[in-house]
């Protein structure tokens, strides 16, 4: 059978199984299946991690700058506290 997963379907397969049932979990383990997902999914991942990026690094990042009364656009660093 040909399993089509969508971008956070496929997220989950790779990295959160137990958000699956039971017979969910055994389709996408079955190697009779054949699991395909869009070629739209790289791209819709890249989006996900940009936006996490901002929501969960970024924000610190403004933070401390405003801490210190600099300007946020001398702190950003991508991957780094800029410190």
């Amino acid at each position: 059978m040909k399993l089509l997963l969508d971008t956070h379907l496929l997220l989950w397969a790779a990295g959160r199984p137990a958000h699956f049932s039971a017979r969910a979990r055994a389709l996408l383990k079955d190697p009779a299946n054949q699991l395909i997902f869009s070629a739209a999914s790289p791209w819709e991942t890249a989006i996900e991690i940009n936006f996490l990026m901002r929501v969960c690094v970024l924000p610190p990042l403004l933070q401390k700058a405003a801490a210190r009364g600099d300007e946020p656009e001398t702190e950003f660093r991508r991957g780094t506290d800029g410190e």
